[in-house]
């Protein structure tokens, strides 16, 4: 078994992302999400992530969390 926690992030404010990196945007997002300026992130370590999730949650009161814990069975 493979146990995932899932964050999804809501605001109805802009979100300053954490990391991206454009160089794989191109073979992970279509041509119409490239073009609106979508990129994909790179991954964080969770500590990292944490700390950029408190930072964001105190600077913009707008975001909500919901966690969601995801099981994986082979």
């Amino acid at each position: 078994m493979e146990q995932n926690r899932l964050f999804v992030i809501f605001s109805i404010s802009p979100i300053v992302q954490p990391y991206l990196n454009s160089s794989i945007s191109n073979n992970e997002l279509s041509d119409e999400e490239i073009g609106t300026g979508w990129a994909v992130p790179i991954a964080l370590p969770s500590e990292e992530f944490q700390k950029w999730l408190i930072d964001s949650r105190i600077k913009n009161r707008d975001i909500t969390v919901k966690i969601e814990d995801i099981t994986i069975k082979k």
